[in-house]
């Protein structure tokens, strides 16, 4: 274990990092010693919930889109922003875990409405 010490954002609890079987490291939170990520095989790569983050983003992109009148990297970056924290979320409260493969699907689904927005409001 690196003595490696640093503060989480969401909450004042201290996270050390671990080294994992791979030479990877990851971060544990030091009072309950979970892993800060989601493992592989806790995560798939395909399923119900990566397709309700990439409909989520998808609809939250559209509607920021174009409701707000906004440009589109705004709109990507307050949608991803929202990703993230729903990440957090489940890190912190929930206790499952941060989700990178959710937080990609979440970048894809509001990639996908700052490509496809226009076409689709034409019609």
């Amino acid at each position: 274990m690196i003595p490696l010490l640093c503060f989480a954002i969401v909450s004042s609890t201290p996270l050390t990092f671990n080294q994992g079987a791979i030479g990877s490291f990851y971060a544990v939170r030091a009072d309950t010693a979970r892993p800060f990520f989601l493992p592989s095989y806790r995560d798939p790569l395909w399923g119900k919930d990566k397709a309700y983050h990439f409909s989520a983003s998808f609809f939250i992109c559209t509607a920021i889109l174009t409701m707000s009148r906004t440009d589109e990297p705004r709109a990507f970056a307050i949608t991803v922003g929202i990703g993230v924290l729903k990440e957090f979320y489940d890190w912190g409260v929930k206790r499952t875990g941060f989700s990178l493969r959710d937080l990609a699907y979440d970048i894809l689904g509001a990639a996908s409405s700052c490509v496809f927005r226009k076409p689709i409001l034409k019609y």
